[in-house]
């Protein structure tokens, strides 16, 4: 008699991928961006390499490439970090404009409480 139970495909579905030193994939720049290992942290281990492993496909091939592209992610999210913000003129004028409507309530604000003091000190009531 055999036992009737499901039979699990016996075959290593998960790539061999070696861990990758940051200092390697960052060749270029003197060390990994900060914002990069903050997004990553989970990903990079005690020895500062980067570890990507995918078990999402049934395929060795499909894993592999699954884990490539979260590779490729990682390092498209890396170079941005590093690339200047450009500034849009219409943005910072809108910023400006709220920074001086702001200050210029604070001021207001400001002079109605020494109003309301200078009033209480008032000796003739």
């Amino acid at each position: 008699m055999h036992s009737a139970g499901v039979t699990v495909c016996g075959v290593e579905t998960t790539p061999p991928l070696s861990p990758t030193p940051l200092a390697d994939v960052f060749s270029l720049t003197p060390s990994p961006p900060s914002r990069a290992r903050l997004q990553e942290k989970n990903r990079i281990n005690k020895e500062g390499e980067l570890v990507v492993s995918s078990t999402k496909h049934r395929t060795q091939k499909k894993n592999l490439e699954d884990a490539m592209g979260k590779m490729q992610r990682f390092l498209e999210g890396a170079v941005e970090s590093l690339l200047p913000i450009e500034a849009n003129p219409v943005k910072e004028k809108r910023m400006k404009k709220k920074l001086r409507a702001a200050n210029e309530k604070r001021l207001d604000n400001k002079k109605k409480h020494a109003m309301k003091k200078k009033e209480r000190r008032r000796k003739d009531w």
